[in-house]
């Protein structure tokens, strides 16, 4: 069916949106920043998806509608708002992310740093996608640490990402399997959990985690006071009686 894609973009979607939207949920105020974070993050994964399709994978035509974007079909690139949008739902909602606190262990930014030399070295020996993926998990690790959101020094965090694995496994499983998406197997391990490319758990986390990271300096700056009160002063009870 040519809308296959369209509609698992739109399943995935549907849940998290539908729950936000809901009159009473407390994270409609929210949503908005969600939704910034995913456009931020999720353009220069859009922008790295076109530029490797079709060497490293490509879509079967078979289950996309035709209309394209950046050589990319169009249920492509709205991935990339439906799955983040439904991970930092989940950050949110489930994990609680709202109330994680940064519990140290900065060397998890050290190894970061470490990632996107060993990233590069894995890209031009021709496991392209494998030195990409841990160039972009690299890439979050550094953002998170320049933004000072801390997402990644959490005892939340680890839960979050074994959820997007999980998430991974049975999101991907159904585009490999069916298959909407087609690997190349020059430019990764070449290694599957299934169907899966072992790089795609990779892929998924360093999308998902970008996008909670966005979202947590979102809601740092939100909660920040703005130049005009820090620049208004009270007038003390002395002016006001001279007033």
């Amino acid at each position: 069916m040519r809308a296959e894609y369209l509609l698992f973009d739109l399943l995935v979607l549907a849940g998290p949106l539908g729950l936000s939207l809901w009159p009473r949920a407390k994270f409609k105020a929210r949503a908005r920043s969600i939704l910034w974070a995913c456009l931020l993050v999720g353009l220069p994964f859009v922008l790295w998806d076109a530029a490797v399709t079709p060497r490293h994978w490509w879509f079967d035509e078979r289950y996309t509608l035709g209309p394209t974007l950046l050589g990319l079909p169009i249920e492509e690139v709205f991935f990339f708002v439906a799955v983040p949008y439904a991970c930092a739902f989940s950050w949110e909602t489930l994990i609680g992310g709202a109330r994680a606190r940064a519990q140290g262990g900065r060397w998890i930014y050290a190894v970061a740093w470490g990632l996107l030399p060993a990233g590069a070295v894995l890209w031009w020996s021709g496991l392209e996608y494998t030195g990409a993926t841990l160039c972009a998990l690299g890439c979050v690790g550094v953002l998170d640490d320049a933004l000072g959101t801390a997402v990644l020094r959490t005892r939340r965090y680890l839960g979050f990402a074994a959820l997007v694995v999980v998430f991974t496994a049975v999101f991907n499983t159904y585009l490999t399997a069916r298959p909407v998406v087609h690997y190349g197997t020059e430019t990764f391990l070449g290694v599957r959990l299934g169907t899966v490319p072992i790089e795609d758990f990779g892929y998924g986390v360093a999308l998902a985690t970008g996008v909670v990271v966005v979202f947590q300096w979102l809601q740092m700056r939100s909660l920040q006071p703005s130049w005009a009160c820090l620049l208004y002063t009270s007038p003390s009870p002395r002016d006001r009686q001279k007033s």
